[in-house]
């Protein structure tokens, strides 16, 4: 009965290593996923067929590699001029240096995007974007929002769901 109990322990243990090592296997696999230049947006900035296009590109690129990268303070200069009078710079560098040891941008892939275009408020973008986070990993896909304020794109939504402050706020569209 012993070597039976024992030799059911051996296995069960054997099955808990082995999934824990899948486990480690898939977030090593997924950590070093990182391609900073999604290929659609790669295409958009270089073969766009307006100069809004290889602009938005360009510029989300910039960004999710500061997000990658982690650099907060840069990170909030590419935020809307509703998002800035709504939440301080002081408050969103603060918020997401203190998530620096557990979350990472693995990946992120757009999926689709499209341009309109609204005669009072200019240019938006509305990007279909695949997000993988750390710890997990963790998969998302998220619609994403960029608006052209003056000459420069700002993001509306950044969309990786464990940010804080990822999320675009009603009121800010106002």
């Amino acid at each position: 009965m012993k070597s039976f109990l024992y030799g059911c322990l051996a296995g069960a243990f054997a099955v808990l290593t082995i999934f824990g090592a899948i486990s480690r296997f898939r977030e090593f696999r997924a950590e070093n996923t990182w391609k900073p230049f999604d290929p659609m947006l790669e295409d958009a900035r270089t073969h766009g067929l307006t100069q809004d296009e290889k602009e938005l590109a360009a510029t989300v690129q910039s960004f999710y590699i500061l997000l990658h990268d982690k650099v907060w303070d840069n990170s909030y200069e590419f935020r809307t001029a509703a998002f800035k009078k709504d939440v301080a710079k002081e408050l969103y560098v603060r918020q997401r240096s203190e998530m620096d040891n557990e979350w990472r941008l693995i990946s992120y892939r757009v999926l689709a995007f499209e341009m309109f275009r609204d005669p009072k408020r200019g240019p938006k973008a509305r990007l279909v974007m695949e997000f993988i986070e750390a710890p997990g990993p963790q998969t998302s896909v998220k619609v994403v929002w960029w608006k052209k304020e003056g000459d420069n794109w700002r993001c509306e939504e950044e969309g990786p769901p464990r940010l804080p402050f990822s999320r675009r706020n009603s009121l800010l569209d106002e």
